[in-house]
C-alpha cells in the first residue's frame, strides 16, 4: 500500500517522520504526513481498485532555510522514485509557513502531493 511505502521512503530522507501529528516530545527536523483526500477511480464498469489520493507532507525545522532544504530533498528524491505501490506521484502545491507555539517558533514547508494507484 502506498501509505506504508511513502512513510518508509520519507524515513530514508529524515529520521523523524510522523503520521498526522508530531508527538508531544518531537525532534527537529521532522516530517509530518497526512492523507487528506481519496477519490476512487470510477467508470461504467464500476471501481477498478485505483484512486487518486492527496497527501500533505510538511517539513519542520528550526529555520525557514532548513525546512525548505528538507522539502527540496524530498522533491528531488520523489522525481526519480518508482514503486509498485503507485503509478504516478505529482506535486500539487508548496508553501512556506511559520507556526507559533508556546515553546518556540517552528518553520515549515507545506507540500501537497497527488498519488495515483491501487487503493488497497
Amino acid at each position: 500500500m502506498f501509505d506504508q511505502a511513502l512513510f518508509l521512503r520519507l524515513k530514508t530522507l529524515c529520521r523523524n517522520v510522523y503520521l498526522n501529528e508530531a508527538p508531544e516530545r518531537y525532534s527537529l527536523p521532522c516530517v509530518i504526513i497526512s492523507r487528506i483526500d481519496v477519490a476512487p477511480t470510477l467508470d461504467l464498469d464500476g471501481w477498478d481498485g485505483t484512486a487518486s489520493s492527496i497527501y500533505r507532507i510538511d517539513t519542520y525545522a528550526a529555520s525557514t532555510k532548513d525546512a525548505r532544504a528538507l522539502a527540496m530533498k524530498i522533491i528531488t528524491d520523489f522525481k526519480s522514485w518508482r514503486d509498485p505501490s503507485f503509478q504516478a506521484l505529482d506535486p500539487a502545491g508548496i508553501a512556506d509557513v511559520m507556526d507559533k507555539t508556546t515553546a518556540k517558533k517552528l518553520y515549515s514547508t507545506r507540500m501537497t502531493w497527488e498519488a495515483f494507484g491501487p487503493l488497497i
